[in-house]
């Protein structure tokens, strides 16, 4: 299970990069009374999503000194009768950090004093920063020039920090289970139920596998009470309306970009602590890849009418004389295993259940899309 830990941080550091207007945000942070406390509240989500699954020799202190402000330990032994202690360090630098002229020789001095202090045990040194980019653009460049290059260093930069910091408890669950489960055949064939069609259409097909499950008395309903539903429609406001082709088209795009990312890489999240000439919020904007003019922008009614079409040849059966609808138990069932366990397992219902399948199964992550309810604000204050 131990081995789950370090590639599951390294997923949820480095989910996705908020926009490098958004890191703004971090100057109003400081690094004692908001920064560090919320550290280790996600660390804690992380935590709590683990023990769904097993129990984990897995803590987390707020040390403060020994070159750390938080560190995580865990026992790497699969014996009872053994212990391992590994520690993963983490050194967090806020926005008025940077401002010291010392930011790097502070940062080199702190390193050194962790290695020294964990020595073998240390499994990684994570260096997050938390400050505005658009203040500090040079001197994160030359943090991630010069220290990621040191053993066992990974930095964070802060277009990562900032959407870890705002991941939800849900999204946290969503992926924490994903690796649990990543061989898991009822995975792989929800996985393939669903593989053939867009966002908006996986969103219809799994919001009527649940609501024929766990929601209605009846064995079918009608479709109209499905186009009401606010999950649906919030996917359809946050999916571009392409065709099948474009879609397929976007996500071998991102697919072969990854791809790309992690051959270069040669280290497990070392990718995005990338050198001096591959920072990506440098042109942020011009890296997204311009689909504005395949977006036919039709209105929901038309969009709704041609996904529903498509999941009558495979999801739905519509009664002949009553016009209703059923499900195909056949086709739906991969997809009611999930939800029913995640029903029992974190006790979602509704919107939340949706949100944590659909995640589960990367449904939005596919096209470099977002869920609702992925991210939360932060909080002005933290107890």
């Amino acid at each position: 299970m131990s081995s789950h830990i370090r590639p599951i941080l390294g997923e949820l550091l480095f989910y996705k990069e908020s926009t490098f207007e958004q890191t703004k945000s971090f100057i109003q942070w400081k690094h004692n009374r908001q920064l560090c406390p919320w550290f280790e509240h996600q660390l804690n989500q992380i935590r709590n999503s683990f023990f769904k699954f097993q129990s984990v020799a897995y803590d987390i202190q707020g040390v403060h000194d020994l070159g750390t402000d938080v560190v995580l330990r865990y026992d790497r032994s699969s014996s009872d009768d053994l212990v391992d202690l590994r520690f993963i360090a983490f050194q967090i630098k806020s926005h008025d950090d940077l401002k010291d002229p010392h930011y790097l020789k502070n940062l080199r001095s702190q390193w050194a004093q962790a290695s020294a202090e964990y020595r073998d045990s240390l499994d990684r040194y994570y260096i997050v920063l938390c400050a505005d980019i658009e203040t500090h653009q040079e001197k994160i460049r030359e943090i991630k020039k010069t220290l990621s290059t040191l053993d066992k260093v990974v930095v964070v930069d802060p277009a990562y920090a900032l959407t870890f910091l705002r991941l939800s408890a849900l999204k946290i669950s969503s992926v924490v289970t994903a690796f649990f489960r990543e061989e898991d055949e009822v995975i792989t064939q929800a996985q393939a139920t669903i593989q053939p069609f867009s966002p908006p259409t996986a969103a219809v097909a799994l919001s009527a596998v649940a609501y024929a499950t766990l929601y209605s008395n009846e064995s079918d309903f009608d479709l109209g009470e499905l186009a009401d539903d606010s999950f649906v429609r919030s996917i359809y406001a946050l999916s571009p309306d392409y065709d099948r082709w474009h879609y397929e088209e976007l996500e071998e795009k991102l697919a072969a970009r990854t791809s790309a990312n992690d051959s270069d890489a040669g280290d497990d999240e070392k990718m995005a602590a990338a050198d001096d000439d591959e920072d990506t919020w440098d042109n942020w904007e011009g890296d997204e890849i311009d689909w504005e003019s395949a977006d036919r922008h039709r209105p929901f009614d038309e969009r709704w009418a041609d996904d529903t079409d498509v999941l009558m040849d495979s999801l739905f059966r519509r009664h002949s004389a009553s016009g209703r609808i059923k499900i195909d138990l056949n086709f739906a069932r991969p997809l009611q295993a999930l939800l029913l366990d995640a029903s029992v397992r974190y006790g979602y219902e509704r919107e939340d259940l949706l949100r944590f399948v659909m995640g589960m199964l990367g449904i939005m992550d596919r096209f470099g899309l977002r869920l609702p309810g992925e991210e939360d604000e932060l909080p002005n204050e933290v107890k």
